[in-house]
């Protein structure tokens, strides 16, 4: 009987994936032992990297920039002035100045043509419609880059000069008209509540918000190609137009 049951002990006996397994048909058998793990695979590569993309391209009929006006996309041969609400007034100019009004476009904008919508009939009275850059150091009109030629008021309606001009998306720059020595030019303004406001005085007290410059530093015809301040002033402004493009 013992020797019956030592070979019973050993009965079961397999190969398991190269290890030896020997199972008892009585007690407890023990395992056989683990084989041995593979080698390690070898790391991928790594990928290619990416193309960089393109710049986008400067504002024109699609996005914008920042500015503080035309932020949106503007129709052809539509005029367009610098007024934020549709409040607008009579607007009286004085002899021998120039009245100029700040405006930062938020796109590039194409103009063919400015205009003034003149109220009063004057036999001698003369004006031009001016164009400036801003001068970033005193803020206030710098040169001259739009000059019309003399346009008479010695009848009433709209005044036009036909021009191309490019205004650049995020550039300051001021619309102006100027006025010969016979003044006394009547015209359609913009309320100083509708006109972008560029400061206000140092001093206390006052309730003044600048929304134009002037200048008396002219002999007429001729506009000095660099803008004199001579004063600023919370007053209604000119309602000078562009003719989109």
């Amino acid at each position: 009987m013992a020797e019956d049951n030592q070979f019973g002990f050993y009965r079961d006996i397999q190969l398991n994936n190269g290890a030896l397994v020997v199972t008892g048909i009585t007690g407890g058998g023990g395992s056989g032992t683990s084989g041995t793990s593979g080698a390690a695979g070898t790391s991928g590569t790594n990928g290619t990297s990416g193309t960089a993309g393109t710049s986008g391209t400067s504002p024109g009929g699609g996005g914008f920039v920042s500015g503080s006006h035309f932020n949106y996309t503007m129709t052809p041969n539509r005029s367009y002035n610098l007024a934020y609400t549709g409040v607008y007034e009579q607007n009286g100019l004085e002899a021998n100045s120039i009245w100029a009004f700040p405006f930062t476009p938020g796109r590039n904008i194409t103009i063919s043509a400015l205009t003034f919508d003149a109220f009063t009939s004057n036999a001698d009275g003369e004006i031009k419609l001016l164009a400036y850059t801003n001068n970033d150091v005193t803020g206030v009109p710098g040169s001259l880059v739009i000059e019309s030629s003399v346009i008479s008021v010695a009848s009433t309606g709209m005044k036009q000069y036909n021009v191309s001009y490019t205004f650049s998306a995020g550039t300051t720059y001021w619309l102006a008209i100027a006025v010969n020595a016979t003044g006394n030019v009547q015209g359609r303004g913009i309320s100083q509540y509708s006109a972008f406001p560029f400061g206000v005085p140092n001093s206390g007290g006052s309730s003044t918000i600048y929304t134009l410059a002037r200048s008396y530093t002219l002999s007429w015809p001729t506009i000095p190609s660099t803008f004199t301040l001579n004063d600023l002033q919370g007053a209604r402004i000119p309602e000078v137009r562009f003719i989109a493009a």
